[in-house]
């Protein structure tokens, strides 16, 4: 029978007999089922958000979650949800928050600026008479890079971020992907997301704002597994692979698509990046990425999104993305709870159980 989007039986067609499970000829993506369901119960307590996991070598995407799900056979219902369920949230641009202090730290770093630089966070910082808070309202104190993405001290970053031209933030940021879409497959992209224009960067709040992944700032949790790809592959950052390739046998696989590496950073500066995310997860005792069973190196964001809920309480999306295992990175992941507030409780505890299932099921 043929049907329509809601599984109705269409009146006045003629009926045909089709054999699907003889079926053997299609594409073939990179999808591994194993991973892709250990994602999705990871993912169940995330309303609304994303999960992304990418092979760091070979760029290929084994689980792709979009929450809320939806079912094919009640399209019409999905269409109406006011949750949006047939946006895919993994390809769609989100406010960045501290993830993207990862870039910063990359363009400091190969900008000639030492992890040694040490800036005392006394809470606040003012520029040009607009007062910018970090989130530990006493301060952080002194504090050197690795120290301040271990702390996400946005002071810091405020301070670092001045020492740095806005042509080489924007080129930075560029080269890494971001403002620009995600090709996928043949007409399937990732959107591009938004970099703040060169006009804007000249104003010194939208600039601070930039310096801790906020303002104008919009960017894809796929273009940040990307990005920690880079960091885990160093340097070097993998095209995003969906599609692997088409078979007609459901044995061979015909017109494979193929991993373009792009060395987005210097193996040094992505040496450093990788020791300030082990240490953001291991060497910090609050964070709830921290695994016994896998060591995980990771950075979390707790976006704002200047949108407030009824009782005056800003919406913030949480993030949290990194690899695993550390000292032989083979995974990315990214994890995105939309609205969900604090990153290290609503997204890292997420990526744990997809790290360690990912790991235990590679053990047996």
């Amino acid at each position: 029978y043929k049907v329509d989007g809601s599984g109705n039986v269409l009146e006045g067609i003629k009926k045909e007999i089709s054999y699907a499970d003889d079926m053997k000829a299609g594409v073939v993506t990179s999808i591994d089922y194993d991973i892709q369901m250990i994602c999705e119960k990871a993912a169940e307590n995330i309303e609304k958000g994303a999960v992304v996991v990418m092979d760091i070598k070979t760029g290929e995407i084994k689980a792709c979650v979009s929450r809320p799900s939806y079912s094919v056979s009640s399209l019409e219902k999905a269409l109406d949800d006011e949750d949006s369920p047939l946006i895919n949230r993994v390809l769609y641009p989100y406010n960045a928050g501290s993830v993207f202090k990862l870039m910063i730290c990359q363009c400091a770093l190969e900008s000639g600026i030492s992890d040694n630089f040490t800036y005392e966070c006394t809470g606040s910082i003012d520029i040009n008479g607009q007062i910018f808070n970090c989130h530990e309202k006493d301060g952080h104190g002194y504090q050197d890079m690795k120290a301040a993405v271990s702390n996400s001290c946005n002071t810091y970053f405020i301070e670092l971020s001045r020492k740095l031209s806005v042509s080489r933030l924007i080129e930075t940021a560029k080269r890494l992907g971001f403002g620009s879409e995600t090709r996928l497959a043949d007409n399937l992209y990732g959107m591009a997301g938004n970099l703040p224009s060169y006009d804007d960067m000249k104003l010194p709040a939208e600039k601070a704002n930039f310096s801790f992944g906020q303002g104008k700032l919009s960017v894809t949790p796929l273009q940040v597994t990307q990005m920690v790809c880079a960091v885990a592959n160093n340097g070097n950052m993998p095209s995003a692979r969906l599609i692997e390739g088409i078979t007609y046998d459901g044995i061979n696989i015909e017109n494979r698509s193929e991993t373009v590496y792009s060395e987005v950073m210097t193996a040094e500066t992505a040496a450093e990046l990788q020791k300030f995310m082990t240490a953001a997860v291991n060497e910090n005792p609050e964070s709830n990425a921290y695994s016994d069973k896998v060591m995980i190196s990771a950075k979390t964001s707790t976006a704002q999104t200047g949108v407030y809920d009824d009782y005056g309480n800003e919406l913030c999306h949480a993030w949290a993305s990194g690899y695993f295992p550390s000292y032989a990175p083979q995974y990315a992941v990214t994890v995105m709870a939309e609205n969900g507030g604090y990153g290290n409780t609503a997204a890292s505890p997420v990526l744990k159980e997809i790290a360690e299932n990912i790991s235990d099921r590679a053990e047996k």
